[in-house]
């Protein structure tokens, strides 16, 4: 009976405003219920208790309880009234009607209606998604911090900082979460054409924290791989911050050149060396187009004793990227015996004719090793490029008709903070052999345009030459013949000692 008399009932809902409440007051030509109980009936009512408003409809009284609900109750004994549905209609219930035996309840809406105090004392209608000036001047904050409303535009972005401008009635304050928005123009398929178009990009790029606020302006820091551009649009946001220093994508830069020197002295001579590395990329969407001169071995007074020249072409994501190249290797050093040559992978091209030295001893002969020809190279890198990372490159040169390995080199970088990192890199090849520890220091920049990589390390290299130097030269006896022979007696061929680090990386 009572799903009976529920399809009759209708909720009509209008807010506290006085002509609608007026005109529902009195109905036009609405009469009471033809069903309504005898006055007898009514007038004997025993009415539950709860009920602010009651209505009788046949043998059903339909009540509204103070926290807006509508009740009904078998009234066939008035006296005893027995409950049989309950219903919450939301709200206030603050006027009962019948007519033609439908109920009819008014309920009363809360609204809350906002306003901003501006300039002069105007009022203006406030948006939830926004909080005024006048607001942070009163320490009041929106309910929701969350909003695609945009609070401003990025003014300019430079060396890992971003310098907002807000709107009118934008508002942040320091420690407020930003999302960054590309307004760059790109090319996409327009589904609807079937045809490329060009169109604002709208990605976001970074999700950046406020630091300082002042007037209509406000600066935040990015963060390890993230990258802003002028007239990119900013909005308040709940999202978490960017995927952080582990996972930092490539962004905001299209070329690079690094610079690192590794000098050393040689342990107890005055001879000292270099392994210098010097590099240069391009980055054209996914390819990655590298120079490299790693290494170039350099001995003094000897010269040139290793140079390791390369063109790499790589398919380069956020986190790896794959590459072969060519390029020329040599290498050269000397050695006192044909098997300090070949025990190292060279052949020996050479051996210098005896001649005279101080005091009439005859000068021993030596061995020229060298190494030279063509290369292929192979490049890998897992990781991302400001982030973790680990990078590898074997080079293998074409030497009288063969493939040799000539060199191999890597490097491991462990990000420690927004601009700091811990790496470990080392090379080696037949006559060169170095490796380091050391830190990268962000001096400008997160990793975008205008980055500044600043490298300093300790480690150890040991370089062969191209002369054998040192030692003195003094008759020896070849036990396995019994035959004298003149030869070097603690001589050297190579450089060997502590080299210190120092390498710089911009960004363009």
């Amino acid at each position: 009976m009572s799903q009976h008399l529920f399809r009759k009932l209708a909720a009509l809902t209008v807010g506290l405003c006085l002509a609608p409440a007026a005109a529902l007051a009195q109905p036009a030509a609405a009469p009471e219920s033809p069903v309504a109980a005898p006055e007898a009936a009514v007038s004997a009512l025993t009415v539950p208790a709860g009920l602010v408003l009651h209505r009788v409809v046949g043998t059903l009284l339909v009540g509204a309880t103070d926290d807006g609900k509508l009740v009904t109750y078998d009234v066939t004994d008035p006296r005893t009234p027995q409950k049989r549905s309950e219903q919450d209609v939301g709200g206030t219930v603050i006027e009962l009607r019948v007519a033609d035996g439908i109920v009819f309840a008014v309920v009363a809406e809360q609204k809350v209606q906002a306003f901003a105090v501006a300039e002069g004392g105007k009022l203006l209608a406030w948006r939830p998604q926004l909080q005024t000036a006048a607001q942070a001047s009163t320490g009041a904050v929106p309910t929701s911090r969350a909003s695609s409303v945009i609070l401003g535009k990025v003014a300019e972005a430079r060396q890992g900082n971003v310098l907002i401008e807000l709107d009118e009635a934008g508002t942040l304050r320091p420690g407020d979460f930003v999302l960054v928005r590309s307004q760059t123009l790109e090319k996409r398929l327009n589904l609807f054409t079937g045809k490329d178009e060009e169109a604002v990009s709208n990605a976001p790029v970074a999700v950046i924290e406020v630091r300082q606020v002042q007037g209509r302006k406000a600066v935040a820091e990015l963060g390890r791989g993230e990258a802003a551009s002028p007239g990119d649009t900013v909005e308040r946001t709940e999202r978490p911050k960017s995927q952080g220093i582990l996972y930092a994508q490539r962004v905001g830069h299209t070329s690079w050149a690094r610079a690192t020197l590794r000098p050393f002295m040689n342990f107890g001579e005055i001879d000292v060396g270099s392994v210098t590395e010097l590099a240069a990329g391009y980055y054209w969407k996914a390819l990655h187009l590298q120079v490299h001169l790693s290494p170039v071995g350099l001995s003094v007074p000897n010269g040139v004793d290793l140079l390791n020249a390369q063109v790499i072409a790589s398919y380069a994501t956020d986190l790896a990227e794959f590459g072969v190249g060519t390029g020329y290797y040599r290498s050269e050093f000397e050695a006192e015996n044909e098997w300090g040559c070949d025990s190292s992978g060279f052949l020996t091209t050479m051996g210098d004719a005896a001649a005279s030295s101080d005091n009439g001893a005859p000068k021993p002969q030596t061995y020229r090793c060298s190494q030279s020809g063509p290369s292929v190279v192979q490049h890998l890198r897992l990781g991302a490029v400001d982030g973790l990372n680990l990078r590898m490159t074997n080079t293998l040169v074409i030497d009288r008709g063969e493939f040799r390995f000539s060199y191999l080199d890597g490097s491991l970088d462990i990000p420690l903070g927004r601009v700091l990192n811990l790496y470990g890199a080392g090379g080696g090849a037949p006559g060169v052999g170095w490796g380091e520890i050391g830190t990268r220091t962000y001096l400008r920049g997160v990793g975008a345009k205008d980055t500044l990589i600043l490298t300093t390390g300790l480690g150890l290299s040991k370089l062969n030459t191209a002369n054998v130097f040192g030692g003195t030269v003094q008759k020896l006896t070849n036990w396995n013949t019994n035959t004298e022979y003149w030869g070097y007696v603690d001589s050297k061929n190579s450089v060997f000692g502590l080299h210190v680090t120092v390498g710089m990386e911009a960004r363009f």
